[in-house]
């Protein structure tokens, strides 16, 4: 059911996003407040979504909707072409960290390790180099 409410938001997100864009690619500064406006947005959705299924897997679900929102909304915009690699790199940071939460989802536990502290810590880097700064706020870490 929260894969289902995930996909479909992280869709509408896109959607909307996408639909705001013309046919010229963005400004990096165009880009930059865009896409922290689609991390302000999926984080708000997010911090919105009830839990079921126990304390952990809800919040573990969370996880997974917050980061495929984010992925796919600056994946939906028309990025300038000198960004185009660093985002690549960035939303593939984004996938690589919201698997860690799909996975601990299904086992009801969060203990993730060093291989997800150096996951988040790779996409608050690239985040950061981007001046994604709304990006770096991530759910229940501030």
């Amino acid at each position: 059911m929260h894969r289902k409410v995930a996909v479909a938001m992280a869709a509408v997100l896109a959607l909307g996003v996408a639909s705001c864009g013309g046919s010229d690619p963005l400004t990096k500064a165009e880009f930059t407040k865009q896409a922290n406006a689609v991390c302000v947005k999926a984080r708000a959705r997010i911090e919105r979504m009830k839990g079921a299924g126990g304390e952990i897997a809800a919040l573990m679900q969370k996880g997974v909707a917050y980061e495929r929102a984010k992925a796919d909304g600056i994946r939906a915009l028309d990025a300038p072409d000198e960004l185009k690699a660093a985002i690549t790199e960035y939303t593939h940071a984004i996938t690589a960290r919201g698997a860690y939460f799909e996975k601990a989802s299904r086992r009801k536990k969060a203990d993730f390790g060093v291989e997800f502290t150096e996951a988040t810590t790779r996409e608050d880097e690239l985040a950061k180099s981007l001046g994604l700064r709304k990006c770096q706020e991530n759910p229940g870490r501030g």
